[in-house]
């Protein structure tokens, strides 16, 4: 005879219960259950308000009620009212010391402090929980509160007892036939593995968590299973879909805190893209949700996204703003990898000052408090930047050194990505940089080569082709990759197909218009003309991948620009007068044209630009100027 298995169900998520409820209040669970299951959180609330005025509550009913309450309030980012919550559910516990109630209460106050980044103390929060459920030999409690612990020490990079947690936890779950928090616990397995820099075993980890979601319709579990998974991949495409997906999910859920996490990562694939500004928009609503949360250690990775942005722009005042703010939050960050990162904010900034003396010694404090780190993804970056600083400085054996740390941990990673909006290219070509600085050519010509296949890695199935060229043209490097590899392949007599494969792939007409429906919604949003011109230079930007735009209204006084974007070095007024002419013919004829000049050249040494008049009501408003090099594409 084969045992016979549990048979799956659907937990409600998170929920301990205590006692069995009377039927008045069992009638207000069931409903408010069904209301959170489904995102429905406002209304869920309501139902519990109104159970908790009722009469003839004991104290076990108060406990599931104010739970449920405390978990539909974090889901709406109300930290206030949900600490109110806890901190009753506390008093009960006192009130009436039952090892349940404790194990219950304290569940709580770990959920409320590790949604408002209060780590530490949700670890000890958790611990308190185990024990008490422990105490009362409920198999259910113990898992829940097992389940806790592992997540509370996953966000606190105590990846492996977390992961040693999770799995004792997706155990547990798997024999009660609880389906829900067994995917729960897989993806919080995922997460730990991922820290530890176990890429392959965190993909299963998600994948199992991903279809274990699927099967019991668990909205918040699809999400963060799809987060895990995707956050992370190398081919940008896969990485906005598998994103965006998730946001999707969190939105079904009702929950603010998983949205605002999935802005953090689309911010640093609109970075990853060379969409600086569009990131920046994106964290700004997540750092806005962030700190309804009271979550300090969210609010400032999102500052450090914001002066990672302003550095790759050029823009000096906006990265010493942003540092400065990262100084004043920098006493109460909790979290040891957000505390690393600050020097290295700090060197980059002085790197984009052109003060390479002054970063040096930041970049290596921050090396020192990496180093140890399980994942190498920030570190790699920070020996990319060190080597960029001392080649700035002449120090050619001192940067390849740094160089050559930086792509031996990349090549020891089970994953190619890595983390923080940062490009795999970008350190293979510093590397080639510094070779070339030491006479080192032909492993230099390999570097070139890795870092180009890199990079087309990046853009794999991207098929949008406004998105393929912004992530091509935007970043300095990316741009420099691009023209010496032409220039290689070229010299080495390579096949045309080799030569541009960067620019191969199909392209996807649709893409950008499924975009247009946020650009609407966008437009809908705009208040001042300034914010209508910086939209304008942004859409066209996002739409084309243009290298250059400018935005040019008829004046009295002649042609103004009232916005733009040029690559770094290059000025916006400068290249008004050398395509006047054409804005002239635009004005004369009011139709919009297409030039690929000089005539004669190879397309890839060809310049596209477009010409379009702005015209309301039959009144010439001004022009719109698109181009781009032929290195990174064609209109």
């Amino acid at each position: 005879m084969f045992a016979k298995k549990p048979k799956p169900r659907r937990a409600v998520p998170g929920i301990p219960k205590v006692g069995k409820p009377g039927p008045s209040v069992a009638a207000a669970l069931i409903e408010a259950r069904e209301l959170a299951w489904t995102g429905q959180h406002r209304q869920a609330i309501d139902a519990l308000s109104s159970a908790l005025k009722a009469p003839g509550r004991d104290n076990a009913d108060s406990l599931t009620l104010l739970g449920l309450r405390v978990q539909s309030l974090l889901a709406l980012a109300e930290v206030k009212r949900a600490a109110k919550d806890a901190a009753h559910m506390l008093g009960i516990a006192k009130r009436d010391p039952r090892s349940d109630f404790l194990a219950v209460a304290e569940f709580h106050q770990s959920l409320l402090q590790t949604r408002s980044g209060q780590l530490q103390v949700a670890v000890d929060s958790a611990n308190l929980a185990l024990a008490a459920a422990k105490r009362s030999r409920r198999k259910p409690l113990v898992g829940l509160c097992l389940l806790r612990l592992a997540e509370a020490q996953m966000r606190s990079n105590d990846s492996k007892p977390a992961l040693h947690n999770a799995a004792a936890a997706a155990r547990m779950f798997e024999s009660l036939g609880d389906v829900v928090h067994r995917g729960r616990s897989m993806w919080v397995a995922a997460c730990a593995q991922d820290d530890l820099g176990h890429a392959d075993r965190s993909e299963l980890a998600a994948d199992t968590a991903l279809t274990l979601a699927r099967q019991s319709g668990d909205r918040y579990g699809e999400a963060a299973a799809l987060n895990i998974r995707f956050r992370e991949h190398l081919d940008l495409a896969v990485r906005l879909r598998g994103l965006h997906q998730a946001l999707t999910a969190f939105n079904a859920a009702g929950d603010a805190t998983g949205q605002a996490a999935i802005y953090n990562n689309l911010s640093l694939t609109y970075r990853a893209l060379g969409l600086y500004r569009h990131s920046n928009r994106v964290i700004l609503r997540a750092m806005e949700m962030r700190r309804r949360m009271h979550d300090v250690d969210a609010v400032f990775n999102g500052f450090t996204i914001l002066q990672g942005n302003a550095s790759l722009m050029g823009q000096v005042d906006d990265a010493r703003k942003y540092c400065a703010e990262i100084a004043k939050l920098l006493p109460v960050v909790a979290a040891p990898i957000y505390r690393e990162t600050a020097p290295w904010c700090y060197g980059s900034m002085e790197m984009m000052a052109g003060n390479a003396l002054a970063a040096i010694p930041l970049l290596e404090d921050s090396v020192s408090q990496m180093q140890y780190r399980p994942d190498t993804s920030f570190l790699i970056m920070v020996l990319t930047q060190l080597c960029e600083a001392h080649l700035a400085l002449g120090n050619a054996v001192a940067a390849l050194e740094v160089s050559r740390r930086a792509t031996d941990l990349h090549r020891a990673r089970e994953r190619s990505a890595i983390g923080a909006g940062a490009s795999v290219a970008h350190v293979w070509w510093w590397h080639h940089q510094a070779l070339v600085a030491n006479n080192e050519l032909v492993a230099a010509d390999r570097a070139l080569e890795d870092a180009y296949d890199f990079l087309f890695d990046g853009i794999a199935s991207l098929s949008d082709e406004g998105l393929r060229r912004s992530y091509l043209n935007k970043r300095d490097s990316h741009r420099a990759i691009v023209r010496a590899w032409i220039a290689h392949a070229r010299q080495c007599r390579l096949p045309a197909k080799r030569r541009s494969a960067h620019l191969a792939g199909a392209a996807d007409l649709r893409a950008p218009f499924e975009r247009l429906v946020d650009t609407g919604m966008r437009l809908n949003e705009l208040r001042s003309a300034d914010e209508l011109h910086a939209f304008l230079v942004d859409e066209v930007t996002e739409l084309s991948g243009a290298e250059r735009v400018l935005l040019v209204l008829e004046a009295p006084d002649g042609l103004r620009v009232v916005g733009s974007l040029v690559p770094i070095g290059e000025d916006a007024s400068v290249l008004l007068p050398a395509v006047k002419p054409w804005l002239d013919e635009a004005r004369r004829t009011r139709t919009a044209s297409m030039r690929h000049l000089p005539e004669d050249a190879d397309a890839l040494d060809q310049r596209s630009s477009l010409v379009a008049p702005l015209i309301a009501q039959n009144k010439l408003l001004g022009y719109l100027y698109a181009d781009f090099d032929g290195a990174f594409g064609r209109f």
